[in-house]
């Protein structure tokens, strides 16, 4: 991610996500910028990333989230409440790439990503949120996705839901869309850097 300033620091909306539940919080951070690209890895946030997938606009948007992604590796899903794009969530671009390409590839799906690389995915072809495989085999895969999630540190009572829901415009209070950063109150759309 780059900004105008050349070195500095630059305050950045972003989302946090809590342990409990699918609401989030809008909090500020003060990010290092050098040679006008920010340093959000070092402060320990990941990159969000969606992109619409029905070319219709072919948007692209990024946020930054808190509290999320603690080790190497990326989350990514098209079960992305309500739009259901592509939604992929790292804190390592070989990994968010990785992921991204293989929802293209799939039609959709449920996917980790460690060293660049997919080690689990559940396949949701049908529409991007429904897949045809038996429940048991399903549930197998949904239970290693979990499980996943929760090894790059992703903590949640139900972290597919508090994933899924990041880009849910109606759950309070700060959530993202192929559109951008959107106060859940006001519908206000949100400038990343301030």
């Amino acid at each position: 991610m780059c900004v105008e300033k050349k070195n500095g620091k630059v305050n950045a909306n972003v989302i946090q996500i809590s342990k409990q539940g699918t609401f989030t919080k809008k909090v500020s951070k003060e990010l290092r910028v050098d040679n006008h690209k920010v340093c959000w890895e070092e402060a320990g946030l990941a990159l969000l990333m969606i992109q619409e997938r029905y070319g219709k606009t072919g948007d692209i948007t990024f946020g930054l989230v808190d509290q999320s992604i603690t080790q190497l590796g990326a989350i990514g899903a098209t079960w992305a409440h309500d739009h259901h794009n592509i939604m992929v969530l790292g804190t390592e671009i070989s990994s968010m790439l990785a992921i991204q390409n293989q929802l293209i590839e799939k039609q959709g799906g449920y996917m980790v990503a460690k060293k660049g690389k997919v080690t689990v995915e559940v396949g949701l072809p049908v529409g991007g949120v429904v897949s045809e495989l038996p429940i048991k085999i399903l549930g197998d895969q949904v239970r290693e996705l979990r499980k996943q999630m929760r090894e790059l540190g992703y903590v949640n009572t139900n972290e597919i839901m508090s994933f899924s829901t990041l880009s849910l415009l109606v759950s309070p209070e700060l959530k993202m869309s192929d559109k951008g950063l959107f106060d859940v109150k006001s519908q206000a759309l949100v400038k990343l850097f301030e």
